[in-house]
């Protein structure tokens, strides 16, 4: 089985619930240093600490899955492509590890630039300009 580096989604996880790296430690019962090491990607997330997360919150481990990183990653890429200096999928992989907010939050922006590009676009078109063509998707 791979090992699965999901620190910034246990971070994040611990961040929304407002809790100390010191006191998500105790309630799961590892060492705050360990986790520390988790959260900085480390250590690995360990099946063995992901259910000790499901007993302590009831949480569906299902929101460590590395499955909707994929669709992320390439929506991340999407919205980075052609930009000076170019993103390096080994950088793109670590933001979507380590920062999932900030990737979203990347995407999200990207997403309104270009629907803001298309009104502009069909705005133009309705007040004639001839030479204003819509977005390229």
């Amino acid at each position: 089985m791979k090992k699965a580096y999901l620190g910034g989604r246990l971070r994040q996880l611990r961040e929304a619930r407002g809790l100390t790296q010191a006191a998500l430690a105790a309630q799961l019962g590892i060492s705050p240093s360990y986790l520390n090491q988790i959260e900085r990607n480390q250590r690995p997330l360990t099946v063995q600490v992901l259910l000790k997360i499901n007993a302590a919150f009831g949480l569906d481990i299902q929101v460590f899955s590395e499955e909707g990183d994929a669709r992320v990653l390439a929506e991340l890429r999407e919205a980075l492509q052609g930009g000076e200096p170019a993103v390096g999928a080994a950088d793109l992989r670590d933001l979507v590890d380590n920062a999932p907010a900030l990737a979203r939050r990347m995407i999200a922006l990207h997403r309104r630039a270009r629907e803001a590009e298309d009104r502009a676009a069909a705005l133009a078109l309705a007040q004639g300009a001839p030479d204003a063509m819509p977005a390229p998707a």
